[in-house]
């Protein structure tokens, strides 16, 4: 059964239909808990939204003044954030389309975004050697979490008590979120990238500059290996898969277990930068610097 259903995946990874629109760079993606709604964040500056069952662009925000690098949807569904390049967070409420306000007290570029499962509190990963905590929608400035290093992903468990942040130097850092204190520091390796959960949240994935690795959160060992240059990586439902977008073009399916390779695609012809995966499990979509998004088939 197993095999069979690696040859299926091997067959549906090569499958899929482009999203185009944007004129830069697609450099961010987010996803509705829902699955109904995609986001895209560009070089062009703007983000546009896509409606996931039609495959067509329902809205395009503008407002950014630099590169989209980070989306993240609150799980309820109210408010898009995105952020950018120069140094700002916007915070868009979805039933109007427009921008409620915007966080301007980073001292770096924002290179990630995640919402607390509640949707009360929005995590950044920040050029400036931090990550940064606020409360959505209070005017009040961030709470600073220190790093050495530029914070270039972040990712927080399913059940809001653990965030992660990966820095320029490949560390991996777990934090209490009650508490904003460090409870451990895993090695990852040089020019960390992308970082993802598990849904049951003891597993967790890390990408950098030469390999994927898998965690066990419990006890911070380091479960599994793979060689990839990852930018990005994202776990479907199951756990069983992992989704992983490289920098010399490839989308990836690897095992959830071991990490070997299930289906390898060059259908980029430039960079992939982000992945999501739909709730489901059905599909999953990469952006690119070829200025596509890409939406595959897995089942």
């Amino acid at each position: 059964m197993k095999t069979l259903l690696f040859a299926a995946l091997l067959m549906s990874a090569q499958n899929s239909t482009v999203l185009a629109g944007h004129t830069r760079d697609v450099s961010s993606l987010a996803l509705t808990t829902d699955g109904k709604l995609l986001a895209s964040g560009s070089v062009d500056l703007t983000v546009r939204l896509w409606d996931t069952g039609s495959e067509q662009s329902t809205a395009t925000l503008e407002g950014h003044d630099g590169e989209v690098r980070g989306l993240a949807f609150s799980p309820d569904g109210k408010f898009l954030a995105s952020g950018d390049i120069y140094k700002k967070v916007k915070i868009w409420d979805m039933a109007s389309r427009k921008e409620t306000h915007t966080y301007t007290d980073m001292e770096g570029a924002v290179h990630g975004l995640v919402f607390s499962p509640d949707s009360k509190r929005l995590f950044a990963a920040c050029k400036d050697n931090s990550a940064r905590v606020w409360n959505v929608g209070s005017p009040a400035d961030s709470q600073k979490l220190p790093h050495n290093y530029a914070v270039n992903a972040l990712a927080i468990s399913p059940d809001g008590k653990t965030l992660a942040t990966m820095d320029d130097n490949g560390s991996v850092h777990l934090w209490d979120t009650a508490t904003l204190k460090k409870s451990r520091t895993m090695k990852h390796s040089d020019n960390g990238r992308a970082l993802a959960f598990s849904s049951d949240g003891k597993t967790l994935a890390s990408g950098g500059g030469d390999s994927v690795k898998l965690w066990d959160v419990a006890s911070g060992s380091e479960r599994a290996t793979a060689k990839a240059e990852a930018n990005a990586v994202a776990f479907t439902p199951e756990g069983e898969t992992l989704v992983v977008g490289t920098q010399d073009n490839l989308f990836l399916l690897l095992s959830g277990d071991d990490l070997s390779l299930k289906s390898k695609s060059e259908k980029h012809e430039r960079p992939i930068t982000a992945v999501a995966v739909s709730p489901d499990g059905k599909i999953a979509y990469s952006s690119s610097m070829d200025m596509t998004v890409r939406v595959w088939a897995l089942k």
